[in-house]
Order: C-alpha cells, then structure tokens, then sequence
C-alpha cells in the first residue's frame, strides 16, 4: 500500500516538471523525490529531483536525504555510510555496519517530540535501502521507521513511531 501511494506521488511529481522522458541529449529525466509519512501522523510530499545527495569522506561515500514536513515544521535529515565502494542493492540497518541516523524535530510551544532513528539511537529504529543507481546520483527508495520522543506530558501523536518511504 505504501509503495503504490509513493508510486502515485511520484507520478504526479514528475507530471508538469518541464521535462519529458527524455532532455534534448537523449539523457533519461532524473526522477522527482517524493515521501510518504505513515502512523504517527500522515502526509505525502513530493518534491523536484535531486533530493538525495552522495557525500564522501574518509574513504566512505554517504547518502544524505533532507524531506521536508510541513507537520513537523521541520527537515527530516537522513545519513547513510553506504561504506567504501556502494553499488546497486539492498541496504538494511541489519546488514550494514556503518553509522546511519535519521531525525527531525517538531518544536511547538514550550515543548518538542523528536523523531529519532540511527545505529547510535536508542531504540535504533530501521531502514530498508533499495538502491537502483549510485553514479553519478542516486536513485532508489528508502523505508524508515523512526521511534517518537517526547517529554514528559507532552502529546505527540496517537503511537511512538513514524514509517517513511521516500522515492528519490
């Protein structure tokens, strides 16, 4: 269900964007990005192409992702070590043993709930990478599950975990 309704929103996404299937090169379109926020609260997003972004560092090469929610008011920043030499494949947070972290912040009044996921977290949370391309961009999708982290009495939805599915 939640890969058809990313599906859909990245149909939308690349309908309208100015490009056809193809640029004058004959080089194939970068897909538009897009999300879908599931359980605590829910929203779809979609934006242009490029969302994600592949850093590298110390001999490691980085996913970064930045999705913004209006919910939240907030970025949700997202950091994968795919490692020395990333290829196309799956990714989880079981088979990798590198550093990962995914988080946002949703301040409001005199408080904040902190969704919150990586492998120094507790509770770590997860993720499934599919990645389709590595060079020179990335393409893929990715599903998240954050835990939610608030104060004491402070509301911060209807359960303690956030699924995100972003098609980039």
């Amino acid at each position: 269900m939640i890969a058809r309704l990313v599906a859909i929103g990245c149909a939308l996404a690349a309908c309208g964007d100015g490009g056809g299937p193809a640029d004058d090169a004959g080089a194939a379109a970068e897909p538009a990005c897009g999300a879908v926020f599931t359980e605590n609260f829910t929203e779809t997003w979609t934006g242009l192409p490029g969302c994600a972004g592949l850093q590298e560092s110390g001999g490691h090469t980085t996913l970064r992702l930045s999705v913004p929610s209006q919910t939240l008011a907030a970025q949700l920043e997202i950091a994968i070590d795919l490692g020395a030499a990333p290829a196309p494949g799956t990714y989880t947070s079981q088979s990798l043993a590198t550093p990962w972290s995914a988080d946002a912040l949703h301040e409001f009044e005199m408080t904040s709930c902190l969704y919150h996921a990586g492998a120094a977290s507790v509770p770590p949370g997860t993720f499934r990478l599919v990645l389709e391309a590595v060079d020179p961009r990335a393409h893929g999708t990715l599903e998240l599950m954050l835990y939610v982290l608030g104060r004491p009495y402070t509301y911060c939805g209807e359960t303690n975990i956030e699924r995100v599915t972003i098609a980039f």
